[in-house]
């Protein structure tokens, strides 16, 4: 058996996810020399080299398998966003089937869905690859969505969560090294009136699950 000790030093694979607009490109921007895979359009207003055009399952299959055997300079891919790129690989199966929704492929059941999880464990092995061969770090941009959260000790609650299918966010919780929430850190303030409103534009990133995320 060969036996090692100590930390080992790897490209970084995280997830960042929030609401619109507050600001979850332009931080995977300040990753080292990134190239984005910009599925959604959302990065025009910002100075980044793109893989273009990416408009179907298989342009983003094709890209990240050209980053894995062609010559560059990028030490950083970045998925621009993950529930976009979800609705593409909907689009792929559902043109394969000739059906016009994701809940009729396979004839229905969730069958739909187990097929496009299949999809995405294909394209993270192909990221794993990708990280491992070319040292690249990952990070997915995703947008955020409330969800009821189980709770075996007491009453279920909801929490923000990836707005994506839960198989789907369960690859990606499982398989990451991060994931990170990003929002506005919002205090309440009550006026003379007795009205309660919020206010504050800091913007966080939450490193640490809690009840409200993860």
């Amino acid at each position: 058996m060969k036996i090692t000790r100590g930390k080992i030093a790897a490209p970084v694979r995280a997830v960042v996810y929030g609401p619109e607009g507050v600001g979850k490109s332009t931080f995977a921007a300040a990753w080292p020399a990134p190239v984005f895979l910009d599925v959604e359009g959302g990065t025009k207003q910002l100075d980044v080299a793109r893989i273009e055009p990416i408009t179907t399952a298989d342009e983003l299959r094709r890209a990240v398998a050209q980053l894995a055997t062609e010559d560059h300079d990028f030490r950083t891919v970045v998925i621009d966003t993950l529930d976009r790129a979800e609705w593409l690989a909907w689009q792929h199966l559902c043109a394969k089937e000739r059906v016009d929704s994701i809940e009729k492929v396979g004839r229905g059941f969730g069958k739909g869905y187990i097929a496009a999880y299949e999809l995405f464990r294909g394209m993270a092995a192909a990221l794993e690859t990708l990280r491992r061969t070319r040292g690249m770090a990952i990070i997915v941009v995703a947008h955020s969505k409330v969800e009821k959260a189980p709770n075996a000790a007491g009453d279920d609650y909801e929490r923000w969560t990836l707005k994506v299918h839960k198989q789907i966010a369960g690859l990606f919780y499982e398989q990451f090294d991060a994931v990170l929430y990003a929002r506005l850190e919002v205090f309440t303030q009550k006026s003379e009136t007795g009205r309660v409103k919020g206010i504050g534009d800091a913007r966080v990133i939450e490193a640490q699950e809690s009840p409200a995320w993860l």
